[in-house]
């Protein structure tokens, strides 16, 4: 987890902090740390270090361990782990171990949100150290009418600060590293990604539904059947790649048009004029609008679209859907 420089002091809550402006904030306990705050002196320094419980439990045993010992005996070991524990039931390989239990200390080990959120300044100081768990939940507390009440959801704390909203992928973190910028399209918007490549998986993963199961069955006609599908000449040739790639760019223009439009609103200024309106599909607009709480591909919102093309494909059609 990498460390955050408080840059600002838009980085801090309204309470005291125990960091300041230019400091760096590492996500995990490091050696010389006090620990938790919420925890008391006595109590931070007998669960600082992983220690032995002296309560024996038995677990499973690791896959490739129980396979090693398999093929040591001579026996074929494939399958998933349900398949290779039963080999060693009927091969009398062992296939648990007995293990001491451990019980985690805090040092090493990730902050939590509850610290992170402490050490900034967002943890009232006026609340008992060691009721704050108790105080501060995932979710927060809600008042007698349902409402939740500000301030108390770890979550909703977290999700506000500067530094977590502008957090870079791990990709593009080591794209940094070695000199590059790595760019990327907003997540879970596929309809904008790249020059429509969602459409073209789309389309391979449609053309590959229609193939009879004769010929996806075996390990070699399953590889041609997806060569088969992903052919740049039969399949997604470059009249089709440039269908997917103005789809996506009317998505584009309407997500733009959106933005233009709210930002005159909230600048007091009047709607798109129809001089000023970009070219969009009211269509495609109502499709933007709506809610969507996990990633989706192109076969999810805009499957009629591809479903054309590809029977299009089979009836021998030329690129007629626009």
């Amino acid at each position: 987890m990498r460390k955050s420089k408080m840059e600002t002091e838009e980085f801090f809550g309204p309470f005291p902090a125990k960091l300041q402006v230019g400091d760096y904030q590492h996500m995990v306990y490091e050696e010389g740390d006090v620990g938790p705050f919420y925890m008391t002196d006595m109590e931070r320094q007998a669960s600082k270090s992983d220690s032995l419980t002296g309560v024996s439990k038995q677990k499973m045993r690791r896959k490739d361990d129980m396979e090693k010992d398999l093929r040591a005996k001579g026996v074929r070991a494939k399958g998933n782990k349900v398949a290779i524990v039963e080999l060693c039931k009927q091969n009398n390989v062992p296939y648990t171990v007995t293990a001491e239990a451990i019980k985690e200390g805090w040092n090493g080990k990730p902050k939590g949100m509850l610290q992170i959120l402490w050490e900034r300044g967002f943890i009232d100081p006026a609340i008992e150290p060691t009721k704050a768990e108790s105080f501060y939940t995932n979710d927060g507390k809600k008042d007698a009418f349902g409402n939740l009440i500000p301030g108390t959801s770890l979550r909703k704390m977290m999700s506000s600060l500067i530094d977590f909203i502008n957090e870079e992928t791990l990709l593009q973190y080591h794209g940094k590293m070695l000199g590059v910028l790595v760019d990327r399209s907003p997540k879970c918007h596929p309809e904008v990604a790249g020059e429509g490549i969602e459409y073209s998986w789309g389309c391979g993963k449609g053309k590959y539904r229609r193939l009879p199961l004769t010929d996806k069955r075996r390990k070699e006609n399953f590889r041609n059947s997806v060569r088969q599908c992903l052919d740049r000449m039969t399949v997604l040739t470059i009249e089709r790649q440039r269908m997917f790639s103005k789809r996506a760019r009317q998505y584009m223009l309407a997500y733009h048009s959106i933005e233009l439009s709210k930002e005159k609103r909230e600048s007091g200024g009047e709607a798109e004029s129809s001089n000023e309106k970009l070219e969009m599909s009211a269509y495609l607009v109502e499709k933007i609008i709506k809610t969507y709480k996990s990633h989706r591909g192109a076969t999810d919102f805009d499957s009629a679209y591809i479903g054309a093309i590809v029977n299009d494909m089979k009836s021998g059609v030329g690129c007629s859907v626009t």
